[in-house]
C-alpha cells in the first residue's frame, strides 16, 4: 500500500504535462502518495503549492558509462552522436562519451525531435538518468533530457557555415 507523505523541496519537473509545470528551481509543497513503478520512486501529487524560487542544483558531470549510482540524478555528458533513431513518439540517440556509448532518450514532452540530434554532431546534454525497464533488451541506463534547453549541439555536418546545427537554443 502506498504511504501518504508531505514533502517540501526544490523540484525539477519535465516539460509537457497536462498541468503546466512550475519553472525549474521553483520550491513547491506537494501532498500526495508515494509508490513505485518499474523500480522507480513515484509521487502522485494531489496538491501542489508554489512557495517561490529555489536554487538550481548543479548537474553531475559524467565522462564515462552511466551506472546505477547515477540513477535519478541530474547529470551532464558531452560526446559525439553516433546514431539517432525515431522510436514511435520518442527519439533515441547513442552518444560516444569517452570509451562508452550512452543512450539518450528524448521523451515526447521534452520537445526534442530526431532532427535536433544529428549524427556526427558534438552534443552536450543534461538530463535525469533512468534505469532500463525490467523487460528491456538493452539493459543500460538512459539519459532523459527534460527540454530543448538541456541539449546543446555543435559541429553538425548539416549545420551552417559556423558548423552549428542551426537550431534555436543551440550553439
Amino acid at each position: 500500500m502506498a504511504k501518504k507523505i508531505r514533502i517540501v523541496l526544490t523540484l525539477q519537473l519535465p516539460a509537457g504535462k497536462a498541468t503546466p509545470a512550475p519553472p525549474v528551481g521553483t520550491r513547491v509543497d506537494i501532498t500526495g502518495r508515494v509508490g513505485s513503478a518499474y523500480g522507480a520512486p513515484r509521487l502522485r501529487a494531489s496538491t501542489v503549492v508554489r512557495l517561490g524560487a529555489g536554487s538550481l542544483p548543479a548537474p553531475l558531470v559524467v565522462r564515462g558509462a552511466l551506472t546505477d549510482a547515477h540513477t535519478w540524478r541530474l547529470v551532464v555528458v558531452s560526446g559525439r552522436i553516433e546514431d539517432t533513431r525515431k522510436l514511435g513518439d520518442r527519439t533515441r540517440a547513442e552518444v560516444q562519451v569517452g570509451a562508452q556509448r550512452i543512450v539518450v532518450v528524448a521523451q515526447p514532452g521534452s520537445g526534442i525531435a530526431a532532427a535536433d540530434l544529428p549524427e556526427g554532431a558534438a552534443l552536450t546534454v543534461t538530463g535525469i538518468v533512468r534505469r532500463a525497464y525490467p523487460n528491456a533488451t538493452d539493459r543500460r541506463p538512459s539519459l532523459l533530457p527534460r527540454s530543448t534547453a538541456d541539449v546543446r549541439v555543435t559541429g553538425s555536418a548539416a549545420g551552417g557555415a559556423d558548423g552549428s546545427a542551426g537550431q534555436p537554443g543551440r550553439d
